[in-house]
């Protein structure tokens, strides 16, 4: 049900990046009573991707220097998914990726069927990072599952919440951005 309603309202293309970039993040997951924190800097400079981070106990420093600058995101892609230490920062950009968002206008969508009622509201303005963003909320069965800023032509997301049905918190914050 959640994915016919977020289908309707998508417009938002994640993963595209500029020339010079830098994005700073703030990642917080309580899992079990358990609270885990990191930080991550990706850096894109041209055909250069660097990410330096650190999650929990571990932490690292990668990089990369590719042929062209389009394959930037797949580069990104791909360290998210085989070091450890950056998983976290690969939930982000795999939960906004499916809630591709934003366009003029706001709007609530409600749909209720014998699971309960969602709750989609769009629109409405944001702030992380010094950037000016919309949001999207999920309510399903009036709490607030998934909350989202992103701004049209900055490729990650500026903010993620996601709760989930036991409880588990994902919090991603860009705390800082530029562009030269």
């Amino acid at each position: 049900m959640l994915a016919l309603l977020l289908g309707q309202v998508m417009d938002w293309q994640p993963l595209k990046f500029h020339p010079k970039e830098m994005f700073e993040y703030s990642i917080v997951q309580e899992e079990n009573g358990e609270k885990t924190e990191g930080n991550y800097t990706i850096r894109i400079d041209g055909k250069t991707l660097s990410i330096k981070g650190k999650w929990g106990n571990s932490s690292g420093k990668v990089t990369i220097q590719v042929d062209d600058p389009e394959q930037i995101s797949t580069y990104l892609f791909g360290q998210m998914m085989f070091n450890p230490w950056l998983a976290p920062l690969g939930v982000t950009v795999f939960a906004a990726i499916p809630y591709q968002i934003m366009g003029a206008g706001e709007y609530t969508m409600e749909q209720s069927d014998e699971e309960g009622t969602i709750r989609v509201k769009k629109g409405s303005s944001c702030s992380y990072a010094g950037q000016k963003g919309r949001r999207l909320v999920v309510e399903e069965n009036g709490k607030v599952t998934y909350d989202l800023c992103i701004k049209s032509d900055i490729g990650l997301p500026l903010y993620l919440k996601t709760v989930s049905e036991d409880g588990s918190v994902y919090e991603a914050r860009m705390i800082k951005y530029s562009r030269k």
